[in-house]
């Protein structure tokens, strides 16, 4: 709140504990509810407390993974000055959209198909996945886990991160393949060994 001069509701504020918490995370919303708000303040605060953090925002066209950016680019960015000193260079193009910070993070956009499975990182987020190509193997983006330098001290090995998945989308046709996905994270929802999450949430909340 200080550092980037916002406020969330209590449903942002878990929404927002959840993706920092789980290693799979989907939330499925009405549209104007805010999931591109709150994606861009994710990722922003993510790769600001986590030095070399790797960030892919992917969806079917470039145009809609690169909201994410011009949302930090457009609001936070202009909103805050310590998010500003924070970043080093921000170009969002046709052709190339990234957010680099001075500790070693960064964020960039792909589209979700077989021509971008060359791009690596430690967190993916999907918008709009209903709309992504289930033949495409998003997972294909992932490389290993981020490697802060405090792991090389022995005390410290337990603290070896995960990568993070999240999926993003409204609402759609239980012929669809994201149901599927859907119903698969519902269940690792409720084991207790694996660290899923699983949020859907009406129209109500949006009016």
């Amino acid at each position: 709140s200080d550092v980037l001069g916002i406020q969330l509701k209590l449903f942002q504020k878990i929404l927002f504990w959840c993706m920092m918490q789980f290693n799979f995370t989907m939330y499925l919303a009405a549209r104007g509810q805010g999931k591109t708000y709150l994606t861009a303040l994710f990722c922003c605060v993510r790769c600001i407390l986590f030095p070399g953090t790797k960030i892919i925002v992917s969806s079917g066209t470039l145009k809609q993974a690169n909201e994410v950016l011009l949302k930090i680019q457009d609001d936070f960015m202009k909103q805050s000055s310590i998010l500003r000193s924070e970043i080093s260079k921000c170009n969002i193009g046709q052709n190339d959209a990234s957010i680099y910070f001075k500790n070693g993070s960064w964020i960039k956009t792909r589209t979700s198909s077989e021509n971008s499975r060359s791009a690596r990182a430690n967190v993916i987020i999907v918008d709009e996945f209903r709309m992504v190509d289930e033949t495409v193997l998003l997972r294909k983006f992932l490389t290993s886990p981020r490697q802060p330098r405090y792991l090389r001290k022995p005390e410290y090995k337990h603290l070896q991160e995960r990568n993070k998945e999240i999926y993003m989308s409204s609402a759609y046709f239980k012929s669809s393949w994201a149901y599927k996905k859907a119903q698969s994270y519902t269940l690792s929802f409720f084991d207790d060994k694996k660290k899923y999450f699983i949020v859907g949430l009406p129209y109500q909340i949006s009016i």
